[in-house]
This record gives structure tokens, sequence and C-alpha cells, in this order.
């Protein structure tokens, strides 16, 4: 009778325990648009089961509206520029994709695409900078604890402050344009004759011309992303930890002293 009453309770135990066990601090790097309403689904879900979301959030933001999303709180910071200045750059991105990508060469559409990567790209780096750059929201989050970090990779920098947290990280892709990240980092199968890019609108069943302008489409998004990578991120990257790593090594010279 002992064993089994001790098995009782251990069971009971358990399960009065579960929802303070399960739940967990989860922090969310900033998406917006379609990717926000992807991700918010996911966000929902967690605070259904009790878990704690908060969304790291730039004062510039067009998209997402934290405080109507019930259980998900927002980490506001500041961002030198204003929300009709970035609703701006998203719309010219839209409207480009949408609009005259079509009636462009394939030369005209990369270079074309490449100036608004371009500028895409330093507008990320501020939105990174309001992050990085700012001790004290760094302090505040490191004090909050959190367990996990939650990110879309289309937007960069999530891998820097999970780092910087010591965290894990989990990642939630709609999609890259062309692919690239689902080709290049997730290893998906992506033979260009039946599998087209993201925002091709092309199906499995391509003409001989479709499969042609799917694989130059594949090539100058490789070509964009690896440009994006080494000539702009990996330097920045570099110039964030570099602070970092310079008290680490001052540390170790004293601790050996």
């Amino acid at each position: 009778m002992v064993p089994g009453l001790w098995m009782i309770s251990t069971v009971f135990l358990h399960f009065c325990l579960m929802q303070s066990t399960m739940s967990g601090r989860v922090l969310v790097w900033y998406v917006e648009h379609s990717h926000w309403i992807n991700i918010k689904t996911i966000l929902e879900e967690l605070t259904t089961r009790g878990h704690n979301v908060t969304v790291l959030l730039h004062t510039a933001s067009p998209s997402i509206q934290c405080n109507q999303a019930k259980g998900i709180q927002a980490e506001f910071f500041k961002v030198p520029f204003s929300k009709e200045f970035f609703t701006e750059m998203i719309d010219d991105l839209l409207n480009f994709w949408i609009c005259d990508a079509a009636s462009l060469s394939s030369v005209q559409f990369v270079w074309k695409f490449r100036q608004i990567f371009n500028r895409v790209a330093n507008v990320t780096k501020q939105i990174c900078d309001g992050v990085f750059r700012n001790k004290e929201l760094l302090e505040k989050l490191k004090q909050q604890r959190f367990d996990v970090i939650l990110a879309d990779p289309l937007f960069f920098g999530s891998e820097m402050i999970a780092e910087h947290l010591d965290l894990p990280f989990i990642y939630t892709l709609r999609f890259s344009f062309g692919s690239t990240i689902e080709r290049l980092c997730g290893q998906m199968p992506s033979p260009p004759s039946y599998v087209p890019g993201a925002c091709l609108q092309y199906t499995d069943r391509m003409t001989f011309i479709e499969r042609l302008k799917n694989l130059l489409f594949y090539m100058s998004q490789d070509f964009l992303f690896y440009e994006f990578i080494f000539s702009q991120w990996n330097p920045y990257f570099s110039e964030i930890k570099e602070p970092c790593y310079t008290v680490a090594v001052v540390q170790s010279h004293a601790a050996e002293k």
C-alpha cells in the first residue's frame, strides 16, 4: 500500500505543478507585416498555455499592435526614423514587387532590387543599433531571465541578441525572397525546374522559359544574399561583438595576474 500511495501522491503533485513548470518566458525579435501575422498565431497559443511573451518592438513599427494581442507584452526601443519613413520604405518594396517587377528585364530587376535591398539593410542596422547599443535595455532584458528567443530569420539580429543574453533561439519562417534562406540555410531541396522561388508566382508546372527565369532568379537572390551577408552584416556583427570580446580579454588577464 505504501508504494502505491507514494506513486499516486507523486502523480498528483506532478499534475498540480504542471502549469508552473511548463510555462516560460519567451522573448520575440521584432517582425513586420505578414511575418508578424504568421508569428502572432504562435504567440497567442503560447500565452493560452501560460507562457509569458514579450516582443521587442521599435518605435517606428507600423504593423505590430501588441496591445491588441491578449497576453502579449511589448518592450519598446527607440530608432532614429519615423513611422512614416519606415512605412514608405516598405510600401516602395511592395510596389516594386507587385507593380514594377513584371515590366523590367532581368538585369533591371536585379539592379533595382539590389538598391532597395541596400536601403532596407541600412534601416535594419539602425534598428539593431537601437537594441545592441542600448546598455540599459540589454541589462533590463538580462534581468528578466528569458528562457528562449523566437524570431523570423528574415529580420536580422536575433542571433546576436540570443548570443548576448546567452539564450537558445527558435526560428519560424514564412518565406524569403527566392527561398534563399530556406535553400542555403535550411537545406530545402529546390531543383529550379520544379520548385519556383518564393514571390515568382509560378507553379511546379513551368514552361522552359519560366524554368530559365526561375534559375536566374535563384542565382540573383543567392548573389544578393551573399553580398548582403559578407559585405554588410559580417563587419557589423564583428563591430558589435568586439567590445564584449575586449572586456572578456581584460578580465581574463586580470584573473591571471
